[in-house]
């Protein structure tokens, strides 16, 4: 088969790479029983896949940072790779308190790059990715990973350009199988990957358009009634004290 599939994991136990299946003695022993596909689009080489929306905490509240952008998988990136927007929006909304509370800091070494108490795990929401119709969750133990004394934060800045990459950090929450032949990966989860319906959002999302556009109709229609009516009454009160004079 043209294919390799990677573990890539966080227990000190080295990961693996296996080509031209998946080792299923892996996916038993973790019990990754849970599959989902992901539709590669454009060039075989870059494992390009389009995500839909990127949620910061709690979805009920459709705090959501990108709409409708794409990501690159990559098996030798370290992080989670942002454009400098995002990552922005991410330190507001998901590290700021953090580093209010100095559990975090930006690391000495570069501005785009954050260092925590690793305890500071149990403080972090969840970042949610939505791809191809299904929710990637990440907390604080997915996003936080001992390096010396301090724990570094997953997601850096894309120095490069305005991508997405998602790198390691991404990874080793699954065991991952990429298939040159059929153009896709498939995502190897120990729990299903609960479905989200994207459709609805923009369905949604539209009516609230159509709904405001009525409304403001709506407004200019009664302000043009209402600048109308009041020539009435001005053209009556003036003719109204002619003939009074006459």
């Amino acid at each position: 088969k043209k294919q390799f599939s990677l573990y890539s994991n966080r227990t000190g136990i080295k990961g693996q790479i296996f080509f031209g299946d998946v080792n299923h003695k892996i996916i038993e022993t973790n019990n990754y029983v849970f599959t989902t596909e992901l539709k590669v689009k454009g060039d075989k080489n870059v494992w390009d896949v389009q995500f839909s929306h990127i949620f910061i905490g709690d979805i009920k509240n459709r705090n959501y940072l990108s709409n409708s952008n794409g990501a690159y998988i990559s098996t030798t990136t370290k992080y989670i790779q942002v454009p400098l927007n995002d990552f922005e929006f991410i330190v507001e909304k998901y590290v700021q308190k953090l580093l209010d509370d100095k559990d975090c800091a930006i690391a000495p070494y570069g501005r785009h790059s954050i260092s925590c108490q690793c305890e500071a795990k149990d403080k972090m929401g969840n970042i949610t990715l939505i791809i191809q119709g299904h929710k990637y969750v990440f907390n604080g133990g997915d996003l936080l990973y001992k390096s010396t004394e301090l724990c570094t934060f997953g997601i850096i800045v894309n120095e490069k350009s305005y991508d997405w990459i998602l790198g390691v950090t991404f990874l080793w929450k699954y065991y991952t199988a990429f298939d040159y032949e059929n153009s896709k990966i498939v995502i190897y989860s120990q729990e299903p990957l609960e479905e989200y319906k994207v459709k609805n959002v923009i369905l949604i999302n539209c009516m609230m358009y159509i709904a405001n556009t009525f409304i403001c109709i709506g407004l200019i229609v009664l302000r043009i009634y209402l600048i109308m009516n009041r020539k009435k009454d001005m053209n009556y009160n003036y003719y109204k004290e002619i003939f009074t004079n006459i």
